[in-house]
């Protein structure tokens, strides 16, 4: 007897209460969280259906101010037959693959390599939305850990002041600049 077809995805939401700066936090997207917790020391996270459930899960670990990057869920689906698009966001090579097994697919790009990050969607444009989740947020953390170590470099005589004004600001789209700008002042 067929499976019938699942008429809509189940949201998933990531809350993250230890991890690199910005966390704490809640995120619609895998993307943004995933970042925040590869490599840091006993990251603290998990993944929920709901907003409410993040929340507790936060309250539950004493944690009272995060943030919250939240999309609206997405309405299309998964159905039996269709194509499917596999972004690989941290992986030997990143990008939007068609198929996931075979030599083009996605599962040679993220077997066996520590720290990968993939995922499948229904639509080229949410899969290509995840890269740039990642890309943006690993951009940020990167930023974030370089300030911190040049905070912590002894200055040669003569140079005073903080090492953000020598870190260039990333040239980037509206929209990535206003979520940017966002972070900056949570992390401020």
């Amino acid at each position: 007897m067929p499976r019938k077809a699942r008429s809509q995805r189940k949201a998933e939401i990531y809350a993250v209460a230890e991890g690199f700066s910005p966390a704490p936090g809640i995120f619609s997207s895998w993307g943004h969280a995933h970042p925040l917790v590869t490599g840091y020391r006993n990251a603290q996270f998990q993944s929920f259906t709901t907003v409410s459930e993040a929340e507790r899960y936060l309250a539950r670990k004493e944690v009272k101010e995060y943030i919250r990057m939240i999309r609206p869920a997405s309405t299309t689906s998964f159905q039996r037959g269709e194509k499917a698009y596999y972004a690989v966001a941290n992986g030997r090579s990143p990008g939007v693959h068609e198929y996931y097994f075979g030599d083009d697919g996605a599962e040679p790009k993220v077997v066996q390599f520590s720290g990968a990050c993939h995922k499948r969607f229904p639509t080229l444009v949410e899969a290509e939305s995840f890269m740039a989740d990642w890309a943006n947020m690993y951009s940020f953390v990167c930023r974030g850990e370089t300030k911190q170590e040049l905070c912590q470099v002894a200055y040669p005589l003569g140079v005073a002041g903080s090492p953000k004004a020598f870190v260039k600001e990333p040239e980037m789209e509206t929209t990535d600049k206003i979520v940017w700008d966002r972070l900056e002042e949570i992390k401020a």
